[in-house]
């Protein structure tokens, strides 16, 4: 085969049938040089003095001629589109330009089809039917609650049928967090950094095993999987939950006849009959979500051996309404809502928040309450405070000291 010699990198390669240099993965295409004349009349013309294959340099159309067509000009065919180069539009400018169309349409296609982050788990009813249960002393009160471990180490069905369930959810766009490693993860941690001991009189905040797992994997949504396998049929019941709120804001059931199959690829298959519905009620969630902010809890409460109050004044304000200023200004669209208010305890809620800082990294709502506490610690309050959480949604600052 015929050989010619790369513009670009000067290496060898056979010219039939290329489109692009194996070496340097320079455009093949078809060279013209042309020459300006004069005519007998005294008219300028240009006449061509060759065409041959050749490759596109990104030095310049000047690397392209050879001895003897110096001050020549030099248009350049490439070969698949016929898209014309000259020493005015050089192939790597012309190339860039169409890769940053490119990428700029993936980049909004990817953003226009972002789905929320999610963490799959049993459902109570199921975990209560299989006797996978444990005690929770919620501040003296004893209550039963799901003991995902156990589940997870014990059932032979749930890790299969979560894994099916969530390979569907999945190639849906959806991102997956794993709840069995996330639970290793809490049962190997000693302590929780923001659960704390009052300095003046020894009260606790705690938070419940399912609360510290949803702050650890700040998933957006959770989801949970319950099914009823009989002789004859095979029902399941999918739920999904704020997981900053527990709201519940989509949910599907269905029963389907039996197959042969194993149970995790029956539930995979009955729940992929009846997931659109489900997609879609996630969809408008987080798309109203994006919208109009994420929901969030605030509690603001005061030490008891803190010299001042809610209603102490600064700037001739409340310091109330210093902090709803504040939250005007910082939630989205101005959202919240003051449920309750004395001069030692605040509550607020439905407090929307925005997905992202002002940096472009996720806000949760302990970030969004760090931003209150910078806040009341500058000038003119200087107000000490110890920012506590309960699970992602919750977030509880003290006034008066660490």
């Amino acid at each position: 085969m015929a050989q010619i010699i790369c513009n670009e990198c000067q290496e060898p390669f056979d010219k039939e049938g290329l489109t692009q240099c194996p070496h340097c993965d320079a455009p093949i295409g078809t060279i013209t040089i042309k020459k300006k004349e004069i005519d007998a009349k005294g008219h300028i013309f240009e006449k061509i003095v060759d065409v041959r294959i050749g490759t596109r340099s990104s030095q310049g159309a000047e690397s392209m001629l050879i001895q003897g067509e110096e001050g020549c000009n030099v248009e350049f065919e490439y070969r698949p589109s016929k898209a014309k180069y000259n020493a005015d539009n050089p192939y790597p400018a012309a190339l860039k330009a169409l890769l940053i169309f490119i990428f700029s349409i993936l980049s909004l296609s990817v953003f226009a089809q972002k789905k929320p982050t999610l963490m799959m788990l049993p459902s109570d009813n199921w975990c209560t039917q299989r006797y996978f249960t444990m005690e929770y002393d919620n501040q003296g009160s004893r209550e039963r609650i799901p003991n995902y471990k156990q589940a997870f180490q014990e059932d032979t069905e749930l890790g299969p049928v979560i894994s099916k369930i969530g390979e569907l959810l999945t190639n849906m766009g959806y991102s997956l967090k794993d709840a069995e490693m996330e639970l290793k993860n809490v049962t190997n941690r000693t302590a929780e950094d923001n659960v704390t001991m009052s300095k003046t009189s020894g009260a606790q905040l705690s938070e419940s095993p399912l609360d510290i797992l949803k702050r650890k994997a700040k998933a957006d949504i959770i989801i949970q999987i319950g099914w009823v396998v009989n002789s004859s049929s095979i029902s399941f019941t999918l739920e999904a939950f704020d997981a900053y709120t527990s709201k519940r804001i989509a949910t599907s059931t269905a029963t389907e006849s039996r197959t042969g199959t194993a149970i995790p690829l029956q539930l995979q298959a009955a729940v992929k009959k009846h997931i659109k519905p489900f997609d879609k009620q996630l969809d408008v969630f987080y798309n109203n979500m994006k919208s109009n902010g994420r929901e969030t809890l605030l509690t603001i409460c005061t030490w008891d051996n803190w010299e001042n109050d809610l209603e102490s004044e600064y700037d001739n304000d409340e310091l109330l309404s210093h902090i709803q200023q504040w939250l005007t200004k910082n939630t989205v669209k101005g959202q919240f809502n003051l449920s309750d208010a004395t001069e030692n305890f605040a509550q607020f809620e439905q407090v929307m928040i925005p997905l992202k800082s002002d940096k472009g990294l996720d806000m949760d709502a302990r970030s969004f309450a760090r931003n209150l506490q910078k806040y009341l610690n500058a000038a003119p309050f200087h107000i000490e405070s110890k920012l506590m959480m309960r699970g992602l949604g919750e977030a509880i600052l003290v006034l008066g000291e660490k």
